[in-house]
C-alpha cells in the first residue's frame, strides 16, 4: 500500500511533466514481487515502487524512455531464470500515465474506496490500464486488481512505544490518526481500521474500548495485563454492551519482545497478519509455494462469477449464522469480500429468511442481491436462481456463507487448479469428500440448474468425480450449524 501512496504523491508532484507507469502483470514460478507490483517512471528517470527486488528496474525505466517518446504501451518479459538466478519469469506492461486514472485513484484512497484497475497487456490493439465500474466486465486480456484504502491505525494513549508505532505505521504505508482518549475518535469507521488503546489509565481504557468494540472492528488491541483486561471486560459487559469487535489482548506476535520498540514491532506484526489473513508461520517450513496461485478471474477474457447460499433460517443455531461475526466482520461479508477480492464478477448474493437484515451489512459491497422466496423448499431452489442469473459467464463459484476460513488464495488456487487440469470443476477437499466452496464451468450449468430442490452442489461433484480437480482445504470442515460450532470457533 505504501507503493501507492508513493506513486500518487509522486505524481501530485510531477503531473505536468510526462510520466510512465509500469504495472507487473503477470508472475510464473518465484519472484520477489507479485503481479499488482507498481512503479512509476519520471522523463528523467526517477522511479517510485519496485517491481522486484532492484534487479529489473534500471532496464524498465530505460525502456519506458521509449514509451514517453512514442506513447505506445510496451510488454517486456524478463526471464529471471537465466540473467538473475530466481527460477521465474515475469511479464511487465509500461505504459503513459493518462491523468486520469491515477486521479482517480487519488479520489478512491481519499475517500477510503476500493477501486479495481483493468490493466489489458493480452490484447496488442487495447495495451494499457483503466478503471472498472462495478457494472463494467473485465476486458480480454487483462489483469485486474482491486486496489483497497490503506489500512487505518488508530492510537488512543501516548506511550514509550508511540514513537516505534509512529515510524512502522509510516514505512508500511499506513493511515496514522493519534488522540489522547475516546471523545476525540472519528465518527467514521470502516473493515481497514485497526486500533491500539494504550492509554493506561482504567477510565480512559474503559471509555475507548465502550466506544470500540461494538464497531465489529477486525483488531482492537488493549495493552496491559490480562487480569486489568478481565476486569474491564466484566465492568463493560455488565452494562450489555454488544462485544462485536476482535479483542486482541494481550497484544501482538510472541516474538520475545521487551523494549517499547519490540512490542511495537510485534503488534504492527500481529495486524498484519489479522488483516492479510495470513499465518505467521515461519516460511522456511512451508511445503508449499510461498505465494499461492494467483490467476484472477479476468485473465484472458475468462468472466468468472460467484453465487453465495445464504438464504436459510439456521433453524438449529437458533440465529442467523450469516450475521454471526468472525474477526471482526459477519460471516456472510466475509465471503462476499473473499470472492470480490479474488476478483469474481458478478457476485451474486441469495437470500430467503430475514433477507433485509442480511442485505442491509452488505450493501456497501459490489453484490447483486438475489431473493428466493421458495428457500424454504430447499438448497436447490438457490443453486438454480444464482446459476439462471449468472448464466453468461464462463465459470462460477458456489459458496456457502458459513465456512469462515474461505479466503481469496483458496479461490485463486481453485481457479489455477481448474484451468492446469481442464477439468469442468474445481472442488475443495476436506474431511475426506469433496464440497464448496467449488468452481463449476459453463458445461456443468445445465446440470445444476437440472438439480432438485432438496439437492446441493454436492450430489454433481459426487457423481462425477474423474471430472472433479480437488485443492486441499482442511478448514473447510469448519462450518457453523450449532451454537457449540460458534464457540469452537471463536476458541
Amino acid at each position: 500500500m505504501k507503493e501507492i501512496r508513493d506513486i500518487l504523491a509522486a505524481f501530485a508532484q510531477n503531473r505536468d511533466q510526462p510520466l510512465a507507469l509500469a504495472t507487473l502483470v503477470r508472475a510464473c514460478g518465484s519472484s520477489y514481487r507479485r503481479p499488482g507490483a507498481r512503479m512509476l517512471i519520471t522523463a528523467a528517470g526517477k522511479t517510485v515502487g519496485t517491481l522486484s527486488g532492484g534487479c529489473l528496474e534500471e532496464e524498465v525505466a530505460r525502456r519506458a524512455q521509449d514509451v514517453l517518446a512514442t506513447g505506445q504501451p510496451v510488454r517486456l518479459n524478463f526471464d529471471t531464470r537465466l540473467r538473475y538466478g530466481c527460477n521465474g519469469a515475469i511479464e511487465v506492461l509500461v505504459e503513459s500515465v493518462h491523468p486520469a486514472l491515477l486521479e482517480s485513484l487519488a479520489a478512491a484512497q481519499r475517500d477510503r474506496r476500493a477501486l479495481t484497475i483493468a490493466t489489458i497487456f493480452e490484447n496488442e490493439e487495447s495495451l494499457g490500464s483503466r478503471v472498472l465500474s462495478s457494472l463494467d466486465n473485465p476486458p480480454p486480456g487483462a489483469f485486474c486488481q482491486t486496489i483497497r484504502p490503506a489500512l487505518r491505525l488508530l492510537l488512543i494513549g501516548e506511550g514509550p512505544d508511540s514513537a516505534a508505532l509512529r515510524a512502522l505505521a509510516a514505512a508500511i504505508g499506513w493511515e496514522l490518526t493519534e488522540v489522547e482518549e475516546a471523545s476525540a475518535l472519528p465518527d467514521d469507521f470502516d473493515d481497514r481500521t485497526a486500533a491500539i488503546v494504550k492509554t493506561h489509565n482504567y477510565g480512559r481504557d474503559y471509555a475507548a474500548l465502550e466506544k470500540l468494540l461494538p464497531l465489529g472492528l477486525r483488531y482492537v488491541a488493549l495493552l496491559g495485563p490480562r487480569l486489568r483486561r478481565d476486569q474491564l471486560l466484566h465492568s463493560l459487559l455488565e452494562t450489555g454492551l454488544e462485544m462485536r469487535s476482535q479483542l486482541f489482548s494481550p497484544a501482538g506476535l510472541d516474538l520475545g519482545a521487551e523494549s517499547p520498540e519490540e512490542i511495537a514491532l510485534a503488534i504492527v506484526a500481529e495486524i498484519q497478519t489479522v488483516f492479510a489473513e495470513a499465518s505467521a508461520e515461519s516460511l522456511r517450513e512451508w511445503k508449499r509455494p510461498i505465494h499461492p496461485a494467483r490467476r484472477i478471474a479476468c485473465r484472458a477474457g475468462v468472466k468468472i462469477g460467484a453465487v453465495i447460499l445464504a438464504a436459510g433460517a439456521s433453524s438449529r443455531l437458533g440465529q442467523p449464522k450469516q450475521l454471526l461475526e468472525y474477526h471482526g466482520e459477519t460471516l456472510v461479508r466475509r465471503v462476499a469480500r473473499a470472492a470480490l477480492d479474488a476478483g469474481c464478477r458478478p457476485v451474486a448474493l441469495v437470500l430467503g429468511a430475514v433477507r433485509e437484515k442480511i442485505a442491509v451489512t452488505v450493501r456497501d459491497l459490489e453484490l447483486t442481491i438475489l431473493p428466493n422466496d421458495a428457500w424454504e423448499r430447499g438448497m436447490g431452489t438457490s443453486i438454480r436462481l444464482g446459476v439462471a442469473a449468472l448464466r453468461d459467464c464462463d465459470a462460477l463459484f458456489l459458496l456457502a456463507s458459513d465456512q469462515p476460513m474461505v479466503s481469496p488464495d483458496l479461490l485463486r488456487e481453485l481457479i489455477a487448479t481448474q484451468n492446469e487440469t481442464q477439468k469442468p470443476m474445481a472442488a475443495s477437499a476436506y474431511t475426506g469428500t469433496i464440497g464448496v466452496p467449488a468452481l463449476f464451468t459453463r458445461a456443468c450449468f445445465a446440470q445444476l440448474l437440472a438439480l432438485g430442490d432438496v439437492s446441493g452442489a454436492k450430489a454433481l461433484l459426487l457423481a462425477r468425480p474423474d471430472e472433479v480437480a480437488s485443492v486441499p482445504f482442511a478448514a473447510g470442515a469448519v462450518d457453523i450449524d450449532t451454537p457449540g460450532d460458534y464457540r469452537t470457533l471463536l476458541g
